[in-house]
């Protein structure tokens, strides 16, 4: 499914976001070009996944969901939402990335 090209990515750039400290509101450059960088991947992985639509049967429920998820960081990280927020986005985005891992198609 192409949300593999993007479940690593955006993985990784949360991994960041969370290793950074991002969510104690400590301004870095850091920390702002990981968001940066988490809202342009959700945006493109929304595309991606539109665009892969019909899903399959077995992949259809965690596709919506996963787009939901994607969308709320997106605007979280594009509004510059509190960090505790983003970070609370951030961790239910990384568990709907984590239910892909078992799927392949």
């Amino acid at each position: 499914m192409i949300i593999e090209e993007y479940r690593t990515k955006l993985q990784a750039e949360i991994r960041s976001w969370k290793n950074a400290a991002c969510v104690n509101g400590t301004p870095s450059s850091v920390c702002a070009e990981v968001t940066l960088g988490v809202q342009r991947l959700c945006e493109a992985a929304v595309m991606e996944l539109e665009a892969a639509r019909p899903w399959p049967a077995e992949q259809a429920e965690l596709a919506g969901k996963t787009i939901s998820r994607l969308n709320a960081v997106a605007l979280f990280a594009e509004d510059g939402s509190t960090p505790s927020m983003l970070d609370s986005e951030l961790t239910d985005l990384d568990l709907a990335l984590q239910s892909w891992s078992g799927l392949t198609g």
